[in-house]
């Protein structure tokens, strides 16, 4: 009776060995997992991090080309107006000498 009932004990402790050993396996592989999505969420926000950099970098150069583009238009504008106003005055000289050559003879 003493070796069936020392048996059943060691047959208990077994089991229960067995089972604390599977619930730390549980226990590491659920951390585990929740180190995997933790690492995988870091590395989504890292990407997105460098996509939303990427975006405002295109941005600002688009931001940068369109007021060059705006700046050199101006300067068109303003190189079109002065030779215009360059060339009314030349004109004007023109027709002032022309005049005059006309009141000398």
């Amino acid at each position: 009776a003493a070796r069936r009932k020392r048996l059943a004990r060691e047959a208990q402790l077994a089991q229960e060995k067995q089972a604390a050993e599977k619930a730390a396996r549980e226990k590491k592989l659920a951390e585990e997992k929740l180190e995997a999505e933790e690492a995988a969420r870091e590395e989504k926000r890292k990407r997105k991090r460098a996509e939303e950099k990427l975006e405002a970098e295109k941005a600002a150069r688009e931001k940068k080309l369109a007021e060059e583009k705006l700046e050199a238009k101006e300067a068109a504008r303003e190189e079109k107006r002065f030779r215009k106003r360059a060339e009314e005055k030349l004109e004007a000289e023109k027709v002032a000498l022309e005049k005059k050559l006309a009141e000398e003879k």
